[in-house]
């Protein structure tokens, strides 16, 4: 089974008229047409074509409506792929009617509407039935903002809040199909609306549904935020500036989207958008709009690849619609032979298959029913997410479970995980076990699929490495700008102003490259940097610059060996990370030692002589000022290796703060939260909820300041 999170949209799946009416199209005759792309996904269009509903027993060319579509779905599930089911209103006859374009509440019988919603819901139902155990996730009316017919609407906002509670009510509450996930309809994200016309559709779609149905306090009636994205379509000579147009399109659109779900959820929803189509058409036909085609698609699913806020990511489409129109396919039109193939065919394959390598190795869906496996951290994240929301606190539902301890997961976090599956963990009820899965499920996504694009060179087939400090283009980019671009600190007028400053001057560059691959800008990184770290990695005498934390080591080695530790160290056990004082022998006077480094250098090396391993991972090391017992979250065999690493520079100590602020096993929202730069969000997830407006406002204001001083082009 492929594990990615990209995919490929199969065009029009049957035959709709004529003596082949209810015949499989022609890319689907052969499934390789499709599976030999390398794609993990294809999303696949419930139509009705010549039958009248999903349970129509006429058979067309030998078959009914249901053994077409499973035969389908059976021949793309046994060469590994996975299925995203589409619901649209092809599903169902007749078309929508006029009313369901008017506000929902505008008349009291709209002339059919609720009875054509009613007949989507039953068909919506009877194919989820089918499939369920096959197709996993189900997509709602395809592009309900649409205009159609001079209006402005397939589908009002309040008519498709109304369709959304209807089928989340008939498929998950009243049959109990729990496992199915529901995709909201896909909204346009288009170059010619700038993305407004789908925000405000989808900030309608929230209010009415809290008002009415009460969302906000009964939960939403989706997993996932349907998305279509078409950007910068004309074709520009300079792929410099095309690229970075795009690039910029793409954060502007997908932050804009995330921004209306978290105005309307709160700032720490983990909702996500589902991208069923993403694509850039050869307008021209002609052999240079082929290759920027294939350009612009490898540069589209690596963004979509690496973005934690996209849970899957569908390039449309399979096929070129026809010659005279834009043609957004992988192969020509009607030609699913290999001479068919355009170049974009080649890209698609050699993103899939660098993704295939960087993916982890599955594991039984019989042990776990997850994509990887997780660690004990992993674990730990998820039961806080479900026990927050409901109500218990940070840990409460972890101490409702009879046979897993919070403290035992808690001193390995970075180890794989070995207790129980969650469906047999005691204590819990089948409500509470269905959160946990869908947080550890969206956790897990988040952490396997949302990693920095892994395909090297183009055409290598090799793996990029999850970490930047593993990256070859970033180990020889420059630390420092140019001597044109260095910020001149004269100009400084405050302290805060010198500090961004000289970070900039010092780092700049790399800073540069960092906020290149991460997707924010520039100014972000800095701003984070000076305030989330500690300024210079290392002190006046070349040593590297740290801070050794008594209760940490205490935690390491002095539980273990008490009367040792007590003659050597102090600290205060109601709030531990205060008063710690040393003395290197039981009849010498306590000393403070935190405000130096070399006293802080001295007490280190004493603990060391001591225990090495539990003194390095006691510590906080370098520019980052990161803990030695977090050296697994920036992709460490050990801490000794961290700590070699970060005492040999100030590279390593720069990617692995960001490694360790937004890379693979942080938490993904910090990265959207940055993206967006929302700040305040940003300094809730990282330094916690009790000053994040304080720190908010530093980081907003270190950034601000950034581009007061202008040292390079926004």
């Amino acid at each position: 089974m492929q594990r990615h999170k990209i995919g490929l949209d199969a065009n029009l799946p049957i035959v709709h008229g004529g003596p082949q009416a209810g015949a499989l199209s022609n890319w689907l005759v052969d499934p390789e047409v499709i599976a030999g792309t390398g794609t993990a996904w294809v999303r696949l269009n419930f139509v009705l074509g010549p039958w009248c509903s999903p349970t129509d027993s006429t058979l067309h060319q030998g078959r009914t409506w249901a053994e077409t579509y499973g035969l389908i779905i059976d021949q793309f599930k046994a060469r590994g792929l996975n299925i995203y089911g589409l619901v649209s209103h092809e599903a169902v006859e007749p078309s929508p009617p006029y009313f369901l374009r008017e506000h929902r509440d505008y008349r009291p019988d709209p002339g059919g509407a609720q009875q054509w919603l009613d007949g989507y819901v039953r068909n919506f139902e009877q194919i989820v039935g089918l499939f369920r155990d096959r197709v996993t996730i189900f997509e709602s009316f395809n592009e309900p903002d649409a205009g159609h017919g001079g209006h402005s609407h397939w589908l009002h906002p309040t008519w498709f809040a109304a369709l959304l509670q209807a089928i989340h009510q008939r498929v998950k509450l009243d049959l109990g199909w729990s496992e199915v996930r529901l995709v909201s309809g896909p909204l346009q994200g288009f170059e010619i609306n700038r993305n407004q016309s789908p925000m405000h559709y989808l900030r309608e779609t929230y209010q009415y549904g809290k008002q009415q149905f009460g969302w906000a306090e009964r939960g939403y009636p989706f997993d996932g935020v349907g998305y279509h994205l078409y950007l910068k379509e004309g074709f520009n000579p300079n792929w410099a500036a095309h690229r970075r147009e795009l690039r910029q399109a793409y954060h502007e659109y997908v932050s804009g989207m995330l921004r209306v779900i978290r105005a309307e959820e709160g700032p720490t929803t983990t909702r996500q958008l589902y991208i069923s189509e993403i694509g850039w058409p050869s307008q021209r036909n002609l052999d240079e709009d082929r290759v920027r085609q294939a350009d612009v698609l490898r540069l589209e699913l690596e963004l979509l690849a690496q973005d934690p806020a996209v849970a899957l990511g569908i390039w449309c489409c399979t096929e070129d619609s026809a010659p005279a129109h834009p043609c957004y396919g992988l192969y020509q039109s009607g030609d699913p032979s290999p001479q068919g193939r355009k170049p974009a065919y080649f890209a698609f394959q050699e993103v899939c298959q660098a993704l295939s390598l960087a993916a982890p190795a599955e594991i039984p869906l019989s042990e776990l029913d997850l994509p990887a496996r997780p660690t004990n951290q992993n674990v730990i994240n998820a039961f806080n997410r479900v026990s927050t929301e409901l109500g218990l606190g940070p840990w409460g539902l972890l101490y409702k479970i009879d046979d897993l301890s919070p403290e035992s997961l808690a001193q390995a976090r970075s180890k794989l995980y070995t207790g129980p599956a969650i469906a047999a963990l005691t204590g819990l009820s089948a409500a509470e076990k269905q959160k946990l899965h869908q947080a550890l499920l969206a956790e897990l996504e988040a952490l396997t699929e949302a990693a920095p694009p892994r395909g090297g060179t183009r055409g290598e087939g090799t793996a990029k490495p999850r970490f930047l400090r593993l990256w070859s283009e970033l180990a020889g980019t420059p630390l420092a700008p140019a001597a044109s671009l260095q910020i001149d600190l004269s100009q400084a007028a405050t302290s805060a102003a010198r500090k961004v400053g000289g970070i900039w001057n010092r780092y700049g560059w790399l800073l540069l490259s960092v906020a290149d691959q991460s997707g924010f800008e520039p100014g972000v990184a800095v701003a984070v940097l000076a305030i989330e770290s500690g300024g210079r990695g290392f002190g006046g005498d070349g040593r590297m610059v740290l801070r050794f934390e008594n209760h940490i080591f205490h935690k390491y080695w002095g539980q273990h060996q008490p009367d040792r530790f007590t003659q050597h160290f102090n600290f205060n056990p109601q709030r531990r990370w205060e008063k710690h004082q040393w003395r290197p022998s039981s009849d010498a006077a306590w000393v403070d030692f935190h405000g130096g480094q070399s006293q802080e250098w001295e007490v280190f090396t004493f603990a060391n002589n001591l225990e090495a391993r539990a003194a390095k991972l006691s510590i906080s090391m370098g520019l980052p000022q990161i803990m030695g017992f977090n050296y697994a979250a920036l992709g460490y065999g050990s801490v000794e290796e961290m700590f070699e690493a970060f005492a040999s520079g100030d590279r390593p100590q720069l990617l692995g703060f960001f490694d360790f602020v937004c890379g693979p096993a942080a938490d993904p929202r910090r990265l959207i939260a940055l993206r967006e730069q929302d700040f305040e969000t940003f300094a809730a997830l990282y330094n916690g909820p009790g000053q994040a407006a304080r720190y908010g406002s530093l980081l907003s204001e270190a950034c601000e300041t950034f581009r007061s001083l202008r040292p390079i082009e926004a």
